[in-house]
């Protein structure tokens, strides 16, 4: 895909509520625009981590795979979950080729 993807509605929360003993788990959910069915977004951990913790930084790519045709919804959903600690995480930056292109600031569901 050339140059970085549009993106919209891009939020993190940590989900601190005690369902079934649950530990909190940090969420990040956005839309991506997609030009054919046969892309998915990825959002991934960058590696190495940045160099405040408290900043999480991901890595959002496309997966292309087989013949795909343009989509009804262009607008793909990408989601990402993991354990976290309470407050761990503040902020979000999400990155294209190594770049930034959206931040969001962890909000508290209790």
């Amino acid at each position: 895909m050339a140059g970085k993807p549009k993106t919209k509605d891009f939020s993190a929360w940590e989900d601190r509520q005690p369902m079934g003993g649950n530990k909190p788990t940090l969420h990040i959910a956005g839309r991506v625009m997609i030009s054919s069915t046969n892309q998915k977004p990825k959002l991934t951990e960058t590696v190495p981590p940045g160099i405040n913790p408290a900043i999480l930084l991901m890595d959002l790519t496309i997966e292309t795979s087989g013949a795909g045709i343009e989509p009804t919804d262009p607008w793909a959903p990408v989601k990402f979950e993991k354990p976290a600690s309470k407050g761990q995480v503040t902020e979000v930056d999400i990155r294209w080729e190594g770049q930034s292109i959206e931040k969001c600031t962890v909000k508290i569901v209790v």
